[in-house]
């Protein structure tokens, strides 16, 4: 009869009985079929060497032996014979696998079992399965991996950092000098940028020993506060001056002859709003190659009448008490900006018989304003086209006869009144009269004030 093997799905204990193939299934209490038997004993189950089939176990030729046929084996399995066979040689395998994932385990956990975290973790008696080995080998690296490193005070230019490559989408290694110290990106690749006060630079203590950071500003103005002051500036001396974008040094003397006959400023000097011919001030005489002295009443007297003045002539005005010399051109424009005012008004839609009001906030009766047809849209009638605009007076027919229509203003307000049962038009692009397309226009006012 064939031989059935049974185990306590509880307990994993397995058990062996010799029973009819019909009485298979009545296992013993609380066990269960195996499907595929593993009954393989060290004194028995290892590979017979001499056999050419040597996977085969001698469990199964044990079965043999006592009577057990081929065709048993199989009806007993579930399975043919070569199946078994390879069955057996692929669970053989497993376990080697999973001997080996042990030892790798037992060997790196004691040194590294605080950095990385399993992606699974097994407990006694539990069944392996590949799903729980893959999970297993999935697992992840804690941050003690870097923290609990020994700390490097005083790494030097070999000391070697971890850095991530993204082009190549793996992990590399680099020396400090290499990554660093040494490296052209660190500056030479930056973007570049005007430094302002605010902004911070590294910098080395040679004292301390140390790396520290300073803004622009703090580094620069100890440049100058840790000098000794001089109080006897000497023609001789120096001084650092930029043209804004580079630095350079020149003498006193170089920078009173080419500074001081542009710009004399006398910072220090009280305000003076009572000016009198007699009073003066500093002035260079490039003739002599001087300063001199020069009266209010002799800056002026010695100058030539100009009876035809153009915009490139200029004129002396004065801001903050400094005197400055101005263009005309650009004192008109001054006053056209600051003294004329002008007042444009918001576009209405228009109609026959109707009036329209429009406050200018002028403040007077401006000295001119006009109410003005504006092109919103095309004209495929009359021609014209969008921001072109008609002076409103011409714009009007009625019985045959052009009709202006009313304009009016007062000190708050600008008006027009469009005559009753008119026809609207202009003379086209063409030169003959045309008709306005009504919703291609507006009505717009303009006003202007005069001091």
């Amino acid at each position: 009869m064939p031989l059935y093997e049974y185990e306590n799905p509880v307990t994993g204990e397995r058990v062996e009985e010799v029973r009819p193939v019909e009485q298979r299934d009545n296992a013993p209490k609380g066990f269960r079929r195996v499907t595929i038997p593993r009954r393989v004993y060290a004194h028995r189950g290892c590979p017979d060497l001499k056999d050419v089939d040597y996977a085969t176990p001698l469990a199964f030729k044990d079965m043999e032996r006592k009577g057990v046929s081929t065709r048993e084996m199989e009806m007993a399995a579930g399975m043919s014979t070569e199946k078994i066979k390879q069955t057996f040689k692929s669970e053989i395998n497993r376990l080697w696998v999973i001997l080996a994932l042990l030892t790798l385990f037992w060997l790196v956990g004691p040194v590294r079992g605080a950095d990385i975290t399993p992606g699974y973790t097994f407990v006694s008696g539990e069944t392996v399965t590949h799903t729980k080995l893959n999970n297993a080998a999935s697992g992840s690296i804690g941050t003690s991996f870097f923290t609990g490193q020994t700390a490097n005070t005083a790494p030097t230019n070999t000391a070697v950092v971890l850095i991530y490559d993204p082009v190549a989408a793996a992990f590399r290694k680099s020396t400090l000098s290499q990554a660093f110290f040494d490296s052209v990106h660190l500056i030479g690749q930056r973007t570049t940028n005007t430094a302002t006060t605010d902004d911070w630079i590294l910098f080395y203590d040679t004292t301390g020993g140390l790396n520290y950071r300073s803004s622009v500003q703090g580094l620069l103005v100890p440049l100058f506060t840790s000098q000794t002051l001089t109080t006897n500036v000497a023609q001789s001396n120096q001084v650092l001056l930029t043209d804004g974008s580079t630095f350079f040094r020149t003498g006193i003397s170089n920078l009173v002859t080419n500074v001081q006959p542009a710009m004399i400023v006398l910072t220090n000097a009280p305000a003076h709003t009572n000016l009198t011919n007699a009073d003066g001030w500093l002035v260079w005489d490039s003739v002599t190659g001087t300063n001199k002295f020069l009266t209010a009443v002799g800056a002026f007297t010695n100058w030539s009448e100009g009876t035809n003045v153009a915009g490139s002539d200029t004129v002396v005005i004065t801001r903050g008490g400094i005197p400055r010399e101005v263009a005309a051109s650009n004192v008109l424009t001054y006053v056209k900006s600051n003294v004329v005012t002008t007042f444009t008004g918001t576009n209405h839609i228009y109609g026959a018989a109707q009036s329209f009001t429009n406050a200018h906030g002028l403040g007077v009766v401006p000295m001119t304003f006009e109410w003005r047809l504006v092109c919103v849209t095309n004209d495929a009638t009359t021609g014209y086209n969008v921001g072109e605009e008609l002076p409103v007076i011409q714009s009007f027919v009625s019985g045959g006869a052009y009709v202006a229509a009313s304009q009016w203003a007062d000190a708050t307000n600008v008006y027009v009144r469009i005559p009753a049962s008119v026809v609207p038009q202009v003379i086209s692009r063409a030169g003959a009269a045309a008709s306005l397309t009504t919703n291609c226009w507006r009505l717009k006012p303009y006003a202007v004030r005069f001091p």
